[in-house]
């Protein structure tokens, strides 16, 4: 395991090998903060903290965790969590420092695949009558969006900037009567600059939500108001893993990714 400091704790890392499929994979630990460890209970039914009686139970720590897996013979790659286990984010930041790409200046980046049919809504859109985003940690303000560089400078208030884990919320409803004009017309461009966050390609902003209600050309000359969700809208695939009274190995973890990814496969006309 390569240990790294990272966001206050130690993230460990590795390179492995499965057998059943044969493949490489890599994966990542994630410290669980003593105060979020859970409980269980006895054969009595008593409850009990991991945390508090780790010294009794052999538990120096309790890790989450999350396996990248490559696609073969593309440039896209699965990804697996344990519920509290490494973001996309965090793991891109950690490759960036084991690869030491901040001294050439460059920086290691996850993008989601987004369905097309996302993407077709915001280019057939005149317009967007409301806006939600979300950004995880403080956005850097150098990107081409007036949002994000409003909202770098909020956060950069005393006592915030620097922040970890803070995410920050921004919802922008013009007049449902509004079908025209320079207010749609604005988050109309900022929602096709602000997309590019969702896949990583934001300077300095890193966007985990976004919602906007586009205006649509209709039937008759008539204007239809669709909702497009970006995050809902990344291809995701659902497949079956373990037993849920067992717990899992590697092997077991890699199969049901490499299922998922055979699945994937099959949606190619999705992306």
């Amino acid at each position: 395991m390569e240990v790294i400091p990272f966001r206050k704790n130690y993230y460990e890392g590795e390179v492995g090998e499965s057998s059943t499929p044969v493949a490489r994979y890599f994966h990542l630990l994630k410290p669980r903060a003593l105060h979020e460890r859970p409980g269980g209970k006895d054969a009595q039914g008593n409850a009990k903290s991991l945390g508090a009686n780790r010294k009794a139970l052999g538990l120096s720590e309790i890790d989450e965790y999350t396996y990248l897996l490559p696609v073969e013979s593309t440039n896209y790659v699965a990804m697996f969590r344990s519920s509290a286990g490494s973001t996309s984010v965090a793991a891109a930041e950690w490759m960036t420092l084991y690869l030491n790409l901040p001294r050439k200046g460059r920086r290691f980046v996850f993008k989601y695949v987004t369905r097309s049919n996302a993407k077709k809504k915001l280019q057939s859109a005149i317009g967007v009558r409301s806006l939600y985003v979300q950004f995880e940690r403080q956005p850097h303000g150098k990107s081409e969006s007036q949002i994000e560089k409003g909202v770098a400078v909020a956060a950069s208030a005393k006592g915030l900037a620097g922040s970890d884990g803070m995410k920050i919320n921004l919802n922008i409803t013009l007049d449902r009567t509004q079908k025209g004009g320079s207010a749609v017309d604005g988050l109309l461009k900022e929602a096709r600059v602000l997309v590019k966050g969702v896949n990583g390609k934001l300077p300095g902003a890193r966007v985990s939500r976004l919602k906007a209600k586009t205006l649509q050309p209709g039937k008759g000359g008539k204007i239809d108001v669709e909702q497009v969700d970006f995050v809902k809208e990344r291809m995701t695939v659902q497949t079956e893993f373990g037993d849920a009274d067992e717990a899992m190995d590697p092997n077991q973890i890699i199969a049901g990714m490499y299922d998922a990814i055979l699945k994937f496969r099959k949606k190619s006309g999705q992306y």
